[in-house]
């Protein structure tokens, strides 16, 4: 085996790495320092951070709506079960995700669900033609929105689609997350 870093042969074995104090926040991108203040601090394309403060942007600006109460509808017109206007975002990514159970008083029932994003733009959307009369099935459109910021309203609508009968909608949640 050829000589390792340390200049022994096999493989490396360190008990441990431990890094100079340095006074100032790295200044490279990749880079890791340890600083005066005993803390490390690691620089990427946006920023300097402390990667124990919690400062990961993914899962940031949780933000939720929920209604568990059960709504019947036997018109084909999307209808809004839950609306969520935002705080202010900062510029992101971000997850929208809808969970729901739906039911239907005939087999022949077609329901419809969409998560919609200021008023006309389909962030996801989930189709089900029952097949059984009052089964309940859980449904979770979800989408991405990407380089937005500000204030937006994102709206779980739902409608009977198609057959007979009514279709119901129950413990409806939607939720946005940051992941970049």
């Amino acid at each position: 085996m050829a000589r390792t870093p340390d200049r022994r042969d096999g493989p490396l074995h360190e008990e441990e790495v431990q890094f100079e104090t340095q006074a100032a926040d790295p200044t490279l991108d990749g880079a890791m320092r340890y600083t005066a203040a005993g803390a490390f601090r690691m620089k990427d394309n946006a920023g300097v951070f402390n990667p124990r403060d919690g400062a990961s942007l993914f899962g940031n600006e949780w933000q939720e709506v929920e209604d568990p109460v059960e709504s019947a509808s036997s018109v084909a017109t999307l209808q809004e079960k839950l609306l969520l206007t935002t705080t202010a975002l900062p510029l992101g990514d971000y997850i929208v995700k809808t969970s729901m159970q739906v039911r239907a008083t005939q087999a022949s029932t077609q329901i419809q669900v969409v998560a919609i994003l200021d008023g006309s733009i389909q962030l996801g959307i989930a189709n089900l033609k029952a097949g059984v009369v009052d089964a309940t099935f859980s449904l979770s459109p979800w989408g991405v929105i990407t380089q937005v910021s500000g204030v937006h309203t994102i709206s779980l609508q739902w409608a009977k689609t198609g057959g007979g009968g009514e279709a119901i909608i129950s413990r409806a949640r939607l939720a946005l997350w940051r992941v970049l």
